[in-house]
């Protein structure tokens, strides 16, 4: 018996440590070289290991070869999985889910169309190709690279709330998890908002990429529930609003949040499966567990994958200012059968005026402009401090007064002077649906 593949079973949960640490094999590694692959493995391996896995059919075993070993565990389906299938998994004894709803979860079996890998090491699978004009809510869940968590990225789609991209690993850092997202999103996807888990390691993260053009993608609200627990006010003039200001940035991830978040899985699970469209989500919660009324990973694993995803869940369910982003909940997915063309969300729009009240609606205006003015003041003055920042450091290069660190834009991307203005000048305009904002 193969008792590896019961999770429910010590050697099983000891196999599956194993594998978590090992780099996941990829056919793009023939065209890559031997001295590249290795530089790959290394950089998303924790043991140095490749997990290599083929199918009984990509080994040209026939129908046959399977139905006469299916015979020989008296055609058990547990077995079979087990035995033959090498899956590995786990029956409902500890898990928070069903054994039905487990063995559905098992039989998804997502395929990754295209990997891209980011700062030529960091393995991006894609499962639905990569549309720039989206606006992609991408969850970051924040590791330091040193313990056995893994810093996870969920690109979902905002139209379907499944998982287009998804990416891990168990030894990124900060520095490099900085250059990832602004490598994901210049070069993949233009208009994503980042919902980067709010702990020490993202703040950093997040604190770093305002100094960048990335700052209008990441996700900053004026919700406690989604920002922040903490009720301290601090009264010192400007420090108090830059306190404000940074707190405004990020998903804090408490225990308020946390169980709505777990609220959310529950939901998905039993009634929206065709939206785990990810071989890290459903492994991770594979291994989820009920301890004393707790839903958490089992001793020894993580759910680093599920909790990037959910971020991303949590803010589009419960985020007040997603139009200035350019998402409204229950849009249909362009250049689909059911796209309507902006129908609903103008539908939207005019259902909620009709049923304000006339103090809401001159509350509402008032807010309007009063956003609309501290976003242009805000944008203006982002411009003029980048553009003589530039010119600064143009000169600098010129004169060669200095060494000078690289940013994270410019580490990635050597721009040039003139287009880096260019790209400035064409920010983005906030919509008329940025005055649902906080409303």
């Amino acid at each position: 018996m193969n008792i590896k593949g019961d999770l429910d079973s010590p050697a099983g949960q000891a196999a599956q440590e194993i594998l978590d640490r090992t780099c996941k094999w990829s056919e793009t590694y023939y065209d890559l070289g031997v001295e590249k692959t290795k530089e790959i493995i290394s950089a998303n391996s924790k043991n140095g290991i490749c997990y290599i896995e083929y199918s009984y059919k990509q080994l040209g075993l026939g129908e046959d070869w399977f139905i006469k070993l299916c015979s020989l565990v008296n055609g058990d389906p547990t077995a079979i999985k087990r035995e033959l299938l090498l899956q590995r998994i786990r029956g409902s004894k500890d898990s928070p889910f069903s054994e039905e709803d487990l063995m559905a979860l098992q039989e998804i079996k997502p395929t990754v169309i295209e990997e891209h890998y980011l700062l030529d090491l960091y393995q991006l699978n894609v499962y639905k190709k990569l549309n720039p004009k989206f606006p992609y809510l991408v969850g970051v869940d924040v590791a330091t690279g040193v313990n056995n968590d893994s810093t996870a990225v969920t690109v979902v789609n905002p139209y379907t709330l499944q998982i287009d991209a998804e990416f891990r690993s168990p030894i990124m850092g900060y520095p490099d998890l900085k250059r990832f997202l602004y490598q994901l999103v210049k070069k993949f996807i233009p208009r994503a908002v980042l919902c980067i888990e709010k702990n020490h390691g993202g703040d950093s993260v997040i604190q770093d990429l305002r100094e960048t053009i990335l700052n209008k993608n990441l996700y900053h609200s004026m919700s406690k529930e989604l920002v922040d627990d903490n009720t301290t006010k601090i009264t010192n003039g400007h420090i108090e609003r830059e306190v404000e200001r940074r707190r405004n940035f990020g998903v804090f991830t408490g225990s308020k949040s946390r169980s709505l978040m777990i609220d959310l899985l529950f939901l998905t699970v039993q009634e929206h499966k065709d939206r785990l469209t990810s071989h890290f989500v459903i492994d991770d919660i594979l291994k989820l567990v009920r301890k004393n009324g707790k839903v958490q990973a089992g001793a020894g694993k993580h759910d680093d994958s599920i909790m990037s995803y959910l971020i991303a869940l949590y803010v589009y369910t419960y985020g007040k200012n997603l139009n200035r982003w350019g998402i409204v909940k229950g849009m249909k997915e362009p250049g689909t059968e059911d796209d309507d063309h902006g129908a609903q969300e103008e539908d939207a729009y005019a259902y909620m005026m009709e049923n304000l009240s006339e103090e809401e609606q001159m509350f509402f205006q008032a807010q309007m402009m009063a956003n609309n003015s501290y976003e242009n003041y805000n944008r203006m003055m982002q411009r003029e401090s980048m553009y003589y920042a530039r010119q600064s450091e143009a000169m600098d290069r010129e004169m060669n007064a200095t060494t000078r660190v690289e940013d994270v834009e410019r580490e990635d991307f050597n721009y040039d002077f003139e287009k880096r203005k260019e790209e400035m000048s064409n920010s983005w305009v906030l919509n008329d649906f940025d005055s649902l904002n906080e409303w």
